[in-house]
């Protein structure tokens, strides 16, 4: 077994002591040499890391209850002083920016359409359909029929408004987001769905 592999079929949430599946959505921290607690958004940071569930819920508890300082066999301290909850949302943000991001590098990479027609004509296609959280129901639900009609893909509804995720993704006005077959779009499809676990919200839904 190649340590990657024994790595990712190791995890234990410093929560809750289940075991983490591969690929499921989940967090990882380290300590840095000050001994803060630091989140490794890409699961590479050097050093021994903690691993979490991806839920506010369970990162509050392993604060408030000693979970990381029991993983590291060392003490912790969150960054300036933070409480667990303002650190939680501190994550939120950091989690956020990392799925627009993501989804920005799947739109490079031409594997997030944009566009009503565009996305609804991809339906059998498509690995996720993504819409912010102000895309108006008649437009999103049309899709979802035609979802359940032609496709297999989950419907992701992320917090952030069509405002910020068309800038993330440098279309001007996208609502509608379509992510198709490729690595960027699958990284972005993770992220979201990471997002959504964090944030306590269904990671799928279909009508």
């Amino acid at each position: 077994m190649s340590a990657n592999k024994s790595r990712q079929t190791d995890r234990r949430c410093v929560a809750t002591g289940e075991a983490i599946p591969p690929g499921a959505p989940a967090l990882r921290f380290v300590r840095d040499p000050q001994g803060v607690l630091t989140l490794d958004l890409s699961g590479k940071l050097p050093g021994r890391g903690a691993w979490l569930q991806a839920e506010a819920g369970f990162l509050e508890r392993a604060l408030k209850k000693g979970g990381f300082a029991r993983s590291f066999k060392e003490g912790i301290s969150l960054p300036d002083g933070m409480t667990p909850e303002a650190y939680a949302a501190e994550i939120r943000t950091q989690l956020t920016r990392r799925t627009l991001n993501q989804l920005g590098l799947a739109r490079r990479a031409g594997q997030c359409l944009t566009g009503f027609e565009v996305v609804k004509a991809a339906v059998p296609k498509l690995i996720a359909y993504v819409t912010p959280s102000d895309a108006a129901p008649d437009g999103v639900g049309k899709i979802l029929r035609t979802l359940e009609a032609r496709g297999n893909a989950p419907h992701i509804e992320l917090e952030p408004d069509s405002t910020a995720l068309a800038e993330a993704i440098g279309s001007p006005g996208a609502v509608h987001l379509g992510l198709i077959p490729g690595k960027a779009a699958e990284s972005a499809l993770y992220e979201a769905i990471r997002l959504r676990h964090f944030t306590g919200s269904d990671t799928t839904s279909r009508q």
